[in-house]
């Protein structure tokens, strides 16, 4: 079994993240039987000297983790790091996070820690496995990644298909007071307004611009910057949050008398033009109503599927277009 660590300007080499957005201290990469792996590390400090302490986040106990959503990207770029058969002008983009399942949290109090395993590739695309743990190394997250590799000379039937739909209407915005998401940054809250909601409360629409003075912009990427496909997930759950808000503040049957509970739905991520910048499927999340705060305390628990369809860049404008959003516990 042979075995490298990779750490500071040689993770630069590999990755085109910079400043918050890098999200790796080490990696130790090998070659096994079942093919290449890596082990890889993170601490974020408090505060942290990059600004990485934007992906913490409030437990219900007060005490600071790292944020659930956060750790597919943590997964994905030791997952790049697998890549070392790419042609130098080549680039992998992530396309999808699939069977994400989470059981537990991880204290910011400890590092942060995982391992991703490279599994067979199918045509263009990479796929990956990975696995978050605790400090006792008990696995407390595991999803499976996918990365789609372009090169310029790609023929355009081999790149990824792009998606066009309709705008979602918009009814009376409604503002959004991100101070309401009270534990998390509200840097990390990717809802602006409620567009609409419809009267049985299986659907709603939130807006959010990404804008170009977000902390995000700089690191991700240097000259050119694009929206964080897992900024884009968690403006997905932002949705579902309002959306489960309105019918708490409506004593809506399906809540009523519940502190609380969780909630499964679709959502398709839709940019001003029309084209699907994200969709996903079976996004479930468990909801806990805050005393005196309109917006419930949402908690990941799975999704089935985030597909990455369309860049997002500053200015952009994003419908977040929630369906089929139904009560499961």
């Amino acid at each position: 079994m042979d075995l490298d660590q990779l750490t500071g300007n040689e993770l630069i080499q590999f990755l085109p993240h910079r400043g918050r957005n890098l999200l790796l201290d080490t990696v130790d990469r090998s070659e096994t039987e079942k093919g290449a792996q890596a082990e890889i590390n993170l601490k974020i400090e408090q505060p942290d000297p990059k600004g990485r302490d934007i992906f913490l986040e409030k437990a219900p106990n007060g005490d600071p983790i790292y944020s659930p959503f956060m750790f597919a990207e943590f997964l994905a770029l030791g997952s790049i790091v697998l890549l070392t058969d790419m042609p130098p002008d080549s680039m992998a983009y992530f396309s999808s996070i699939t069977n994400f399942k989470r059981t537990g949290s991880v204290s910011a109090s400890s590092p942060l820690k995982g391992n991703t395993i490279r599994n067979k590739d199918r045509g263009p695309f990479r796929r990956f496995t990975g696995r978050i743990l605790d400090s006792s190394n008990q696995e407390v997250a595991q999803t499976d990644i996918m990365a789609f590799a372009f090169s310029p000379d790609m023929k355009e039937e081999e790149r990824d298909e792009k998606k066009v739909t309709e705008k979602p209407q918009v009814n009376d915005e409604q503002s959004i007071n991100k101070e309401d998401f009270s534990w998390k940054p509200k840097e990390m809250v990717f809802a602006d307004a409620i567009a609409n909601v419809s009267s049985d409360g299986t659907s709603g629409t939130t807006i959010y611009t990404y804008p170009d003075d977000h902390p995000f912009v700089e690191g991700h990427f240097p000259g050119n910057p694009i929206m964080m496909g897992i900024t884009q997930w968690i403006g997905c759950a932002d949705a579902m949050t309002c959306l489960a808000s309105q019918l708490i503040q409506s004593n809506h049957s399906t809540v009523s008398g519940q502190s609380t509970f969780e909630a499964t739905a679709n959502i398709e991520v839709i940019k001003q033009d029309g084209a699907v910048a994200c969709d996903v499927k079976a996004l479930t999340l468990k909801f806990t109503q805050q005393e005196g705060n309109a917006i419930p305390r949402a908690d990941l628990i799975a999704t089935k599927r985030v597909g990455f369809r369309d860049m997002v860049r500053p200015h952009d404008t994003l419908y977040f277009q929630v369906t089929n959003f139904k009560i499961v516990s």
